[in-house]
């Protein structure tokens, strides 16, 4: 099936715009899926959307930067978004660099529950990943932030370092919940 084309004319003929959630936990959406969800994102028809759901869907980095890449300075796409679920969609290095320069454009400023957790599916952001989180954490990306999943993201302790500091900053000054284990879905 071509997901892609599917959702793109769903949200393309509005008719997904009064939605306040949608949940894609399909397990086959790759890159190329996600790149033409993306694109439709651009067309800024789901005003309405505070929950999204993407989890165990291998669209990777290359899915992961043109999710990013929708999510321009100058935009208002997914400004209501109260919840992101990205666990299980094999983001790696490049991925997490992308999202976190979306971040610190001040994208997504009504998130409250991010979440990279998914139980025996990761993302290998790495430290490396981790310490542009962190940057762009320490810039003042996601201030309502008040619940965050991190549980078996492959990065070690140059990235908890990095977060470290960046809470210690005064980032994520929100945050009632944060979690490293496996058990939120």
């Amino acid at each position: 099936r071509d997901y892609g084309t599917s959702i793109a004319c769903l949200v393309s003929n509005h008719s997904l715009d009064a939605m306040t959630g949608i949940q894609f936990v399909s397990d086959s959406l790759d890159g190329t899926w996600m790149t033409t969800f993306s694109s439709t994102l651009s067309e800024d028809v789901l005003g309405s959307l505070r929950e999204l759901d993407l989890s165990n869907n291998p669209f990777g980095d290359y899915g992961m930067i043109a999710f990013a890449n929708a999510l321009t300075p100058s935009s208002d796409i997914l400004v209501g978004l109260r919840e992101l679920y990205l666990g299980g969609t094999a983001i790696n290095v490049g991925g997490m660099k992308a999202f976190s320069k979306a971040l610190s454009y001040g994208s997504l400023p009504s998130l409250q529950i991010l979440s990279f957790t998914k139980p025996h599916r990761h993302n290998d952001f790495s430290d490396e990943g981790m310490l542009d989180f962190s940057i762009a954490l320490s810039s003042g990306a996601l201030e309502s932030l008040k619940e965050l999943y991190l549980g078996g993201n492959k990065f070690g302790f140059e990235g908890m370092k990095a977060f470290s500091g960046a809470l210690s900053s005064g980032a994520l000054s929100s945050l009632q919940i944060f979690s490293f284990g496996e058990d939120h879905a």
